[in-house]
């Protein structure tokens, strides 16, 4: 996978990002609270499992869950598509200066932690 995971921090992934995983906690109010995802340029995001989060796509496209899925959060894009029976919960994005680590992960660095 390339890009940036961010808590309390927004940064960028410079090509499209896909979500197949899962949280390992089940409060998801307070994950869309602390994570921002945003992509450049004309890069997708797909979202198929169960997201908590803020996506920001401004020049790309958003396809959220397939049916029976859940996502905690607010979506930016210049197209947004919600599959049917995709329950959506806003939730808005708190900045804050405590407790935020960055993970960056791409083909060319390790993981590192800030």
């Amino acid at each position: 996978m390339q890009g940036f995971f961010i808590l309390n921090k927004t940064k960028s992934i410079i090509n499209d990002f896909q979500w197949r995983g899962h949280f390992t906690t089940m409060n998801y109010e307070d994950i869309a609270k602390r994570l921002k995802i945003y992509v450049l340029g004309t890069g997708n995001m797909y979202i198929e499992t169960n997201f908590a989060g803020q996506l920001v796509a401004p020049d790309g496209d958003i396809i959220i869950g397939q049916s029976g899925k859940h996502h905690y959060g607010s979506v930016y894009a210049k197209s947004i598509v919600i599959h049917q029976n995709t329950k959506f919960t806003w939730v808005p994005y708190v900045e804050s200066a405590t407790s935020t680590t960055v993970a960056r992960i791409n083909d060319i660095y390790n993981v590192e932690f800030f």
